[in-house]
């Protein structure tokens, strides 16, 4: 009997050393690491799905997609090719979805009246193709960030901002009833809230709807969302009927900057089968400021004893949390190569819409892609004709190797680090000889420049980028033996700080400027992380 006692006693007390012991697997912060703004998420069953700004990078809207909210992948885009209304800033995009039917609300700038408005694309598949639904509001200082609301009586309403900050006026969250079928808003506008608290400054934007415990609760962003000064924070109202009174919470902003990321706002919320609620917005990651762009992070709210809502571990987006579900495992970020074999590339390459190139993928000997600046956007555009992805990380390399083919004397190419047309780096080769440019405000500085008269087939070009801003080159004629080709400064690297445009991150890709009908040939391209 004593036996059997300490028998029983040892397993039970090597249970409770296990159960202490367990170890609760954990995600890290952003997400999505890919330069994806404004993210609006929405569950089918038990898989997510995301849709973000594009800007200027085309295709336009892209959607991603996770079964466990922790890993993410690209699957597609609300529109490959621009469409005829619209113009550019590609904005502010919002999922909604309704008996297998997928809705994208989006922002864009309108060609024929010039401002900002709210557009409508539907498809039966959440990856598309989506058809344009059409423009159907504009107001005088400008729409954007459209959301869609179901409420309990089946009513539909369309919340937006009036963009009139961009006149230096007070800004105004509106909502109106809306016929989803039609495309058309009912009725009369009424007044949600307006900037009218210190922490908001110039504005109040980015509403998200939800009712919960008799409440609804309007989640939104205030103050200057983008760049390097920003300072947006998220703040929640509430109020017991749509058309108010709405009561802003007095702990307000619910979600502010750390030390790992700043500028956090402009999420939706999405649930799970368990009731849970979880919040997909985005931040700048502290340690490499705006180069990157504003990354997806995610965090799970509570509701309040006191029937509020907050962040359920910190006010502020967690570095690292519990992951949702049990058994997941956030997957590292790899590295990646394209040797152009396939007939086309995957949806992670963006094009400059503004400045687009011409290209095609030649599979045969190995495959190699053909590139050609078709001249059709920006004119001034020191770049030519870009196409680059947005890196996973903040420290990288990326190469490529240029078929030196004498009759491509006229035509510059090679890798560019990228902000715009006007700010970025580039490391090119043109009439037989290696430049490395850095080009802010439309204005060019020759950094490097040296003759290559060796007979090399291939020219095999690196740039290096530390930290988001601190970039490097090498060249090499076999792939083994690389030679640096940037100045020995007091820095030691070519700083890339101000050429992230203030609504999007650098991209880091190709580049052909040429003024024949001739295309820069590309071996291949490659990025590689450090860990």
């Amino acid at each position: 009997m004593r036996k059997f006692i300490f028998i029983s006693f040892f397993l039970l007390l090597c249970s409770q050393i296990f159960a202490q012991s367990k170890v609760i697997n954990t995600y890290q912060n952003p997400v999505i690491s890919k330069d994806f703004p404004d993210p609006s998420i929405i569950r089918v069953g038990d898989v997510w799905y995301a849709v973000g700004t594009s800007s200027e990078w085309a295709p336009y809207f892209p959607i991603m997609k996770s079964t466990d909210l922790v890993n993410w992948e690209t699957i597609g885009s609300v529109f490959k090719n621009k469409t005829d209304l619209a113009e550019g800033n590609f904005w502010a995009p919002e999922f909604y979805q309704e008996n297998g039917e997928y809705y994208v609300f989006y922002s864009a700038r309108r060609k024929d009246k010039g401002g900002m408005c709210i557009g409508v694309a539907s498809s039966q598949n959440p990856a598309g193709p989506y058809k344009d639904g059409g423009v159907f509001l504009c107001d005088a200082n400008g729409s954007i960030d459209p959301y869609l609301f179901k409420d309990d009586d089946g009513k539909y309403y369309m919340i937006w901002k009036e963009d009139a900050n961009s006149k230096n006026l007070p800004v105004t969250i509106w909502a109106q009833e809306f016929d989803l079928l039609k495309y058309k808003l009912l009725g009369e506008k009424f007044k949600l809230i307006s900037n009218t608290e210190t922490w908001e400054g110039t504005l109040v934007e980015a509403p998200c709807l939800v009712k919960k415990n008799g409440y609804y609760y309007l989640f939104y962003s205030a103050q200057g969302c983008c760049g390097q000064w920003c300072k947006y924070a998220m703040g929640v109202a509430r109020s017991m009927s749509i058309k108010g009174n709405w009561e802003k919470y007095k702990s307000n902003p619910i979600v502010s900057e750390n030390r790992f990321f700043k500028c956090a706002g402009h999420g939706t919320i999405t649930d799970d089968a368990k009731g849970r609620n979880f919040m997909l917005y985005h931040a700048y990651n502290q340690l490499s400021g705006v180069s990157m762009g504003r990354q997806a992070v995610l965090d799970e709210i509570i509701w309040t004893e006191d029937n509020w809502v907050s962040l359920k571990f910190s006010q502020s987006p967690t570095a690292q949390a519990p992951v949702p579900f049990e058994g997941t495992i956030q997957k590292s970020v790899s590295d990646y190569e394209e040797n152009f074999s396939n007939t086309e590339l995957p949806l992670v390459w963006q094009t400059d819409f503004r400045n687009k190139p011409d290209y095609k993928l030649d599979s045969k000997n190995g495959g190699i892609l053909l590139m050609a600046d078709t001249n059709e956007g920006d004119s001034s555009s020191m770049a030519g004709s870009v196409m680059g992805i947005s890196p996973d990380a903040a420290t990288f390399k990326f190469s490529t190797a240029l078929t030196l083919d004498s009759t491509l004397k006229e035509v510059t190419r090679g890798l560019v680090y990228y902000g715009d047309s006007a700010n970025f780096i580039a490391l090119c080769y043109t009439n037989k000889q290696l430049e490395l440019w850095r080009v802010v405000g439309n204005k060019k500085q020759i950094v490097q420049a040296a003759k290559l008269s060796a007979p090399f087939q291939n020219l095999h070009l690196q740039l290096t980028v530390t930290n988001g801003n601190r970039v490097k080159a090498f060249w090499s004629g076999d792939d083994v033996n690389w030679y640096k080709f940037y100045p020995i400064d007091a820095n030691g690297y070519l700083s890339a700080e101000g050429l992230a445009p203030w609504d999007r991150g650098m991209r880091a890709g190709f580049m052909v400027k040429n003024k024949v009908e001739k295309s820069g040939i590309f071996e291949y391209f490659k990025i590689q992380y450090s860990n």
